[in-house]
């Protein structure tokens, strides 16, 4: 029997391991999705390329996304080393470490919650807590979209800090007690280890800023460092004691804390429009809408709209709930401690993305609850299991509740899972169960685009200006829509109305100069470039458009000047290495230039063009045999291809007669 005590946890946590992977397995069928996966995976030259030291010191220097979280793009670097760009491997990557944080919870919580640290813990409440974490549908989001791989690292980060601080604590209490030979250098290390940890959940996404009230809360219950049977000053004493040992973690939150601000304003990404009596009464609001949906879990989108204005009503119930809540976790703080950890671990942890401080434009976030949710499962785990503590067979009864809940909430996941499947089930979604929500129809309308679905996406589009009249970007994908049905002027109309509404906003003038340049009217053109570049200066795009000006009036030391600049943010462009190639043939460059060909074709084998232009340079420099395989790979690829054939006759009369 003892034995099989020992061994609960491990297979639970297998149990439990398998549970979570086969619940959000789907997701790897998932592809990747058009928004923000293309900042941080599909169109981000520097993660394509794979780990290396340039990109290493790119990821510690690079503020995409509006947050500077450098393992973060380790992560992704090393999914495409791995994977390229198939989702299936960036999906699973997302789906293990989720499944692994779920253990790591179980794990945390079962040493934290040990008896007097010595025992074996609340084994079956610490794994119902890591269950509904790890099933939830709430966690679809994170685990899903690839672009939020950040969630699930920094969590992953977040558990090893809390399993260490547990062993920690232990350590600390058996050479306080002297009940074994303590090391104060083993628990000097675990202490260092678990700062080790936070930092790095720090640099995979800066939420973790709350951790040391985290710590505190624990503190408190279930490690009870604070209370005192003694006296009340002891207490107090012990408190600023704890305090005092959280000052490193303090230090590390607030510098963390000030390069998101300045990192976050440097990309627009903060928003001071929304006065701050709105935001407050947002933040008050969605509280209430994150405890709806952690409970009843319905009607869950990838973005809610920011609503201008609440109902007064809705404000003031909210605030009524949420002081009631915290006045009862405060009042039954000596009965049931696990309720004034558990609420204000939910409250606290969210206060850095509950909206006071504006990042975005949406009013609340599911993949906001992956660690706040903890907090409120404790809560309700605990106290279940204090009220039902005089039934007969209550860990049966218990167990079965647990038991239907976790599976409801896991057949949803599986069911939410699939809304994420591509671009058009995503946005589709969203619009049916949300109102005005612009965002969604603005990118549901980019899809359609894509697909050439062009009436489509103009009516996406114009709804997205009905909802948010001042939205420059579906302005600017409206002016698209016109120049794609053959209207230039009022593609025009769109893009200036974009450009007046975001005078940063780079896009509408990369859009203008395309269309000037189809009109003939080049130097209009190029200074539409130039001021897109002006606004955004790793615009791959206008990089490229100004390139093929330049190259096309013969100005090639500044059309080379452009590529390598496409290249320097999108290296695996086979096209801009096709290009490069033929200014530098043109140049006269012939060695370089067929460095570049061969790039081109390294990256896209059947790119017949890059292996004609690499075929005439070849046989340029006399190496007529490369240069005739070069000519029937391009025949086999492309048997209408006239020069190809002509060349190949050429070389082929040419070796006969030699």
């Amino acid at each position: 029997m003892n034995d099989l005590m020992r061994r609960q946890p491990l297979l639970l946590s297998v149990v439990l391991f398998a549970a979570v992977l086969w619940t959000f397995w789907p997701a790897v069928h998932n592809g990747f999705v058009g928004y923000d996966d293309p900042v941080y995976v599909t169109g981000n030259g520097h993660v394509q390329q794979g780990l290396s030291w340039k990109n290493v010191e790119w990821a510690f220097t690079a503020s995409d996304g509006g947050n500077w979280h450098p393992i973060t793009w380790f992560s992704h670097m090393m999914d495409c080393q791995l994977f390229g760009l198939s989702p299936w491997g960036h999906h699973f990557t997302g789906v293990l470490v989720h499944a692994l944080n779920a253990v790591l919870l179980f794990l945390a919580l079962l040493r934290l919650t040990a008896a007097d640290l010595s025992g074996t813990g609340a084994t079956w409440r610490s794994f119902v807590v890591a269950a509904f974490f790890g099933l939830h549908p709430l966690r679809v989001e994170s685990v899903a979209w690839i672009s939020e791989r950040k969630d699930v690292l920094s969590a992953f980060f977040f558990m090893l800090t809390l399993l260490v601080y547990g062993r920690y604590v232990q350590e600390k209490s058996e050479i306080r007690d002297s009940k074994s030979e303590g090391n104060p250098k083993h628990s000097i290390l675990l202490y260092l280890l678990a700062l080790l940890f936070f930092a790095l959940g720090l640099m995979s996404k800066p939420m973790l800023v709350t951790l040391p009230f985290v710590l505190l809360l624990l503190d408190y219950w279930p490690l009870r460092r604070i209370q005192s049977p003694k006296s009340e000053p002891q207490s107090v004493k012990a408190f600023v004691h704890l305090l005092a040992e959280k000052v490193p973690f303090f230090v590390a939150a607030a510098i963390f804390s000030i390069i998101t601000v300045l990192v976050q304003r440097k990309e627009g990404a903060m928003s001071l429009a929304v006065p701050f009596v709105a935001r407050l009464e947002n933040a008050l609001v969605s509280y209430s809408r994150y405890l709806g949906k952690t409970f009843l879990p319905h009607d869950l989108a990838f973005l809610y709209p920011y609503e201008s204005s609440l109902p007064a009503v809705a404000i003031v119930s909210t605030t009524l709930l949420l002081a009631a809540i915290s006045v009862l976790a405060i009042y039954r703080r000596r009965q049931r401690p696990y309720l004034l950890t558990g609420w204000f671990w939910f409250v606290g942890t969210l206060i850095p993305v509950i909206g006071l401080i504006q990042v975005g434009d949406q009013a609340l976030a599911d993949r906001y609850t992956y660690i706040p949710s903890i907090g409120l499962f404790i809560a309700l785990v605990w106290s279940t299991h204090d009220l039902t503590r005089g039934w007969q067979f209550q860990r049966s009864i218990f167990g079965l509740i647990a038991a239907a809940v976790a599976l409801i909430w896991a057949l949803k996941t599986r069911e939410q899972i699939g809304i994420w499947k591509n671009n058009e089930t995503l946005f589709t979604h969203a619009i049916s169960v949300t109102r005005n929500n612009y965002i969604a129809r603005n990118n549901l309308g980019a899809t359609f685009e894509r697909q050439g679905r062009w009436d489509d996406a103009a009516v996406q589009f114009r709804q997205a200006i009905a909802d948010k009249p001042d939205y420059a970007q579906a302005h600017r994908n409206l002016g698209l829509i016109f120049e794609r049905q053959g209207n230039p002027d009022r593609a025009i109309e769109e893009y200036r109305e974009a450009m007046r509404l975001s005078p940063l906003y780079a896009d509408p003038h990369n859009a203008l100069g395309v269309l000037f340049n189809a009109q003939g009217r080049v130097d209009e053109a190029v200074e539409e470039f130039q001021q897109a570049l002006r606004l955004k200066p790793d615009y791959a795009d206008a990089h490229f458009n100004l390139g093929l000006i330049y190259a096309r009036k013969g100005q090639l030391d500044e059309a080379i000047r452009e590529y390598q600049a496409v290249l320097e943010v999108q290296p695996n462009r086979a096209d801009v290495h096709n290009n490069l190639g033929v200014a530098f043939d043109n140049k006269g460059r012939t060695d370089d230039a067929i460095r570049e060909y061969v790039e081109a074709i390294e990256l896209e084998p059947g790119y017949a063009r890059a292996r004609f232009n690499l075929g005439v340079a070849l046989a340029r420099k006399g190496a007529l045999a490369p240069a005739i395989e070069q000519f029937q790979e391009v025949l086999r690829l492309k048997p209408d291809y006239k020069e190809a054939r002509t060349n190949l006759d050429a070389l082929l009369k040419m070796r006969q007669e030699h």
